[in-house]
């Protein structure tokens, strides 16, 4: 090897070691003018006496005003009809297979301790008559009883035609003594599913007319969802089909404000629209923008450490809200995750910040900022379902949706990760669409 290759592999290996020690050095001056602009807008948020307000005694009183105005709307007990069609046509329902899941929802309403407390099943009139469902529609429609359950016939049947151990029998790839093998009180009931009629596939589901009332509606929609669920799941899952039926998830009083409480978590958080885009405005309108653009620091740089700045005052928010929920009375679930809690409703934070960016791009001072915030947070908490009730159609095109719907799933029914994680990647998705648009509009703009 000539000396030449040798002296030009080496200035290449030199040049290549510069540009890997220049890289590092940008990456650490990048991440040193960032930090330093992240505690500024810190410094300069918490120098405003009039901050701790929306940081520390917006939530605090945002909780307070909807604990003293919905608390005392709860219920504590609905009166309901259970029409069983489920048991029509068989001779020995409390026994056949064919009935088994309708003849536990039953029983469920009629042992279970808490359950029995809260839903005071009607089944009769005072002179002894049965309830038909045409009886049970007309005392809804008189609003004499809240609300009436249709147990279609064959719902046991679609449930157990459902099960996994049930396709695998009628279809050969599993044989009793392998169920045996699982479970042996799973065989026994493969041997009757087996020696009964062709169980069908499908969605079990039953029938709720209600009375007009949106509260009644939320709570018994959830008790029963949560039962017929938790039932699937009995007859896929062993150890639950040996211990009968447990619901754990619906197996408590719930009312109105149990509902609805944790979504204001998600509510309160909206707030942090107002304070980006106001945040930004007050900087363009003095000017502070306009200097750092004659620095080397970037303009994108200095959108991002402020929502970072942002994003953390939301964090304290949301852990003030999630505290104040168990203080003011809040039912939540015993296997509720806090933490859990916490990641659904700072994701919504992403999208906060975004809209605050793209709001302050248009707007030329503080008071017009804010302005246009609340005309966004106020259908982002009403239509969002915050505050009651929403057609899904309407709401899943709103991003706070699925941070309040998740906190509710999370902190009342006891749901976890990967029921929530979809409502997480969401929110976070909006929130990198809109923050891309806003630095986008930022970086068009010749003059701020």
């Amino acid at each position: 090897m000539s000396e030449n290759t040798q002296e030009s592999r080496k200035g290449l290996f030199e040049e290549q070691k510069q540009t890997k020690k220049s890289w590092k050095q940008n990456l650490k001056l990048s991440f040193a003018r960032f930090s330093a602009l992240v505690k500024k807008y810190l410094k300069i948020t918490l120098r405003n006496k009039q901050n701790y307000f929306w940081i520390l005694g917006y939530p605090l009183l945002f909780m307070v005003i909807f604990s003293i105005a919905m608390q005392g709307g709860g219920r504590s007990t609905y009166q309901i009809a259970i029409i069983n069609e489920d048991v029509q046509g068989i001779e020995s329902p409390e026994i056949a297979l064919g009935a088994n899941v309708s003849r536990q929802i039953e029983n469920l309403f009629k042992n279970g301790t808490e359950l029995s407390e809260t839903f005071d099943r009607v089944s009769h009139y005072s002179n002894g008559t049965q309830l038909t469902r045409q009886d049970a529609y007309s005392l809804v429609e008189k609003e004499a009883i809240d609300a009436v359950i249709i147990i279609p016939q064959n719902f046991s049947e679609v449930v157990i035609g459902s099960t996994w151990w049930y396709k695998g029998l009628k279809s050969g790839a599993l044989d009793l003594s392998e169920i045996g093998e699982i479970s042996p009180s799973l065989q026994g009931l493969a041997v009757n599913a087996m020696s009964g009629t062709d169980f069908p596939e499908g969605k079990p589901s039953i029938e709720i007319k209600s009375v007009a009332d949106t509260v009644t509606q939320t709570v018994i929609q959830g008790v029963f969802q949560g039962i017929v669920n938790d039932m699937i799941l009995g007859y896929n899952n062993v150890s639950m089909l040996e211990t009968n039926a447990s619901v754990s998830r619906v197996d408590r009083k719930v009312s109105y404000y149990d509902v609805f409480a944790p979504g204001i978590v998600g509510v309160g958080v909206l707030v942090a629209i107002s304070n980006v885009a106001t945040m930004f405005a007050l900087d363009q309108s003095k000017g502070i923008m306009k200097r750092l653009d004659t620095t080397p620091v970037p303009r994108r740089t200095q959108l991002l450490s402020g929502g970072t700045a942002q994003f953390l005052f939301s964090s304290v928010q949301v852990i003030i809200l999630l505290a104040c929920l168990p203080l003011f009375g809040v039912n939540t679930h015993p296997d509720a995750s806090w933490f859990l809690a916490f990641i659904v409703g700072v994701s919504l934070s992403f999208t906060c910040i975004g809209l605050g960016l793209i709001i302050s791009s248009f707007s030329k001072d503080p008071d017009s900022a804010s302005g246009a915030s609340w005309i966004i947070i106020l259908p982002l908490q009403f239509l969002g379902g915050g505050f009651f009730p929403m057609d899904q159609s309407i709401t899943k095109w709103f991003p706070s949706h699925y941070s309040i719907h998740g906190l509710k799933m999370v902190l009342t029914y006891g749901f976890g990760w990967a029921d929530v994680i979809g409502n997480i990647l969401i929110n976070l998705a909006f929130g990198v669409v809109f923050i891309i648009i806003g630095l986008y509009i930022f970086s068009k703009k010749s003059e701020i």
